[in-house]
């Protein structure tokens, strides 16, 4: 397996203050610019780094991630936005105690410690 911990991507370090923390930890939050695509954010297409990035996700308070397939990929194509949530969904698969797929707040709040995934489609609930 590649080490994916020294590309620049991952190596970029956001400063946040204790204040900003505690909100985000305290508050029902919800990142909806998360670009998890293929083949853009992963080292390969496996993105063997996936689950580690997610529990970064979920350690800085995060309760949701809103999965965007089409739109961050350089190929928005049906073919390349298929196989880019088929990694999500695999990658989802691989840890059902860790990711609960979410469409409403009462979804999110039925997955109590799992990491909320809401698949969108260039800004729409197309998913």
């Amino acid at each position: 397996m590649a080490d994916y911990s020294q590309i620049p991507q991952w190596l970029h370090v956001y400063p946040a203050s204790g204040s900003a923390k505690e909100i985000v930890h305290k508050s029902m939050t919800m990142d909806t610019l998360f670009s998890g695509v293929v083949p853009i954010q992963w080292t390969t297409t496996e993105a063997p780094e996936f689950h580690d990035v997610m529990d970064k996700v979920k350690a800085a308070g995060f309760k949701t991630i809103a999965g965007c397939p089409s739109a961050d990929a350089a190929d928005t194509s049906l073919s390349a936005t298929l196989k880019s949530l088929q990694l999500y969904l695999k990658k989802i698969n691989e840890r059902l105690d860790k990711y609960r797929i979410v469409r409403t707040v009462k979804n999110i709040d039925a997955a109590e410690n799992k990491l909320g995934i809401y698949f969108t489609h260039q800004g729409s609930g197309l998913f």
